[in-house]
């Protein structure tokens, strides 16, 4: 995480919520909780109208009521645990969205990032690499998504019909008004794309080499 601050030092962290709520469960687990109550807290916490997925801050905290209530009477055990422990990491992900929400309503979880991390190891062929491969294999990797991104919306456009793509063409405005809004300059992505890619393996290279120095140091 300190390699991650340093290299994307305006990137924002996000907690996965797939691994909040298995740790709360295991915790709760060992706790020896009941089954009833422990699946009643993840509802709490992770639910369709859990507390991970409020749409504002007064509704939060309603929900952070009801839970740390909910856990007093049935879990007294468990109150700084969820209190201190899980609570805060659900308001650092809903903070993030209240404040771009452009980006919906979305349980947050790293899989995109484990499954990125396991076509690295297999171009690799899950063997250590120098540096210098490991930043050439990331643009090839890079490089094909961007191509399998065009390819794929290629395909669709040709598939769609007239008034589906008036449909597509008027979200992506919409999509475009509401980032402009939000003060974000919206993506022209046919002249960034080659940027981007030259600036995302800069910066992962970066990465690598600041994980070395961690260990190292």
């Amino acid at each position: 995480m300190k390699a991650l601050r340093v290299a994307f030092p305006s990137s924002q962290h996000l907690f996965c919520v797939l691994h909040c709520r298995d740790n709360v469960r295991d915790h709760l687990n060992k706790m020896g909780v009941t089954q009833n109550v422990r699946e009643q807290i993840i509802q709490l916490l992770f639910g369709a109208n859990g507390l991970a997925l409020s749409p504002d801050e007064s509704v939060f905290e309603d929900r952070r009521a009801s839970v740390l209530q909910y856990v007093r009477q049935y879990c007294p055990g468990a109150e700084d645990y969820i209190g201190l422990r899980v609570i805060p990491k659900l308001l650092n992900n809903c903070t993030t969205s209240w404040r771009a929400p452009w980006l919906g309503p979305q349980r947050w979880t790293n899989n995109a990032c484990e499954s990125a991390n396991n076509i690295i190891k297999l171009a690799l062929n899950w063997k250590p690499a120098r540096l210098t491969d490991l930043v050439r294999h990331l643009h090839e990797l890079v490089t094909a998504q961007y191509k399998s991104v065009d390819l794929a919306a290629a395909t669709a456009a040709r598939a769609v019909s007239p008034r589906s793509q008036l449909l597509r063409n008027s979200l992506l405005a919409a999509r475009r008004t509401s980032l402009l809004n939000a003060g974000i300059p919206a993506p022209n992505y046919r002249h960034q794309r080659l940027a981007r890619v030259a600036g995302l393996a800069v910066r992962l290279a970066v990465l690598a080499v600041l994980a070395v120095l961690a260990r190292i140091f």
